[in-house]
Parts: C-alpha cells; structure tokens; sequence
C-alpha cells in the first residue's frame, strides 16, 4: 500500500517536502556562548542594539535574556559576545503552511545563499518535483 507518501529512493531527503527561502535584507548578528544567531532586523530595536554594544565595550556582561526581543532567539542565559545589525543574504528552509522552518543564516551573497542550502539541506533546484513518480 502507498498510503499516499512519496519516498525517491534518496537517502537524506528527509527534507524533500521543505521549499528554500532566500532574500536581501537586514539583520541582527548575535554572537553568543550557543553560537552565532540571526534575527530578521524588522523584530529588532535598534537603540537597544547600540546600547547593548555600548555595555559589550565597556566590558558588561550582557545575556540574550536581557534582550526585548530574546523570543525571536530564544536562548536566553547565553552569554553575548558580540551584537550587530547588518546586511546580507539571509536564507531558510520551510515547511508551506506549517510554522516548521529551519535556522535563518545570513552570508554575504546569492549565490553562497543557495550554495548553503543545497550543503546542509539537500537542496537541488534542479530537480524537478513534477517528473517523480508516486
């Protein structure tokens, strides 16, 4: 029975049913204990921003959580690093119709963009969805 799934014989195409989304924009670079995190400037104050770099310099210690915005991150005992709004490609992977997508990450053109995502998730836009079989 095929119950209607659709499986191509790949192996790691765990996210087949997942569309890339690539865009230009503006962002909010976190360097924290976790890692670096992106946030979508749109979600961003961005004289809470500077006044967080003002602590960093003076040598604070400044955590995720203290951020307004730290539910766009949401790691927030973290230690901060370094914070910055900047400009790039900003790239995802996610699931049409569900809130299920992947990290954002930001690079610094198009074509790294897609390159990341063919990378880590498989991503082929090649392929042609239409030409498989059920």
């Amino acid at each position: 029975m095929n119950f209607g799934l659709k499986f191509d014989g790949k192996v790691g195409n765990e996210m087949a049913f997942m569309e890339p989304v690539v865009y230009f924009g503006e962002f909010l670079m976190v360097d924290c204990s976790e890692g670096i995190i992106y946030v979508d400037s749109e979600y961003v104050n961005k004289d809470e921003v500077h006044h967080v770099q003002r602590l960093l310099e003076e040598g604070e210690k400044v955590t995720v959580g203290d951020l307004s915005f730290s539910d766009f991150v949401g790691l927030s005992s973290n230690e901060i690093f370094e914070i910055d709004i900047i400009d790039g490609w900003g790239c995802y992977m996610s699931a049409p119709g569900y809130l299920d997508r992947t990290d954002l990450t930001v690079v610094g053109t198009e074509a790294e963009a897609w390159e990341l995502l063919e990378e880590y998730y498989g991503y082929d836009p090649n392929e042609d969805e239409e030409s498989e079989e059920w």
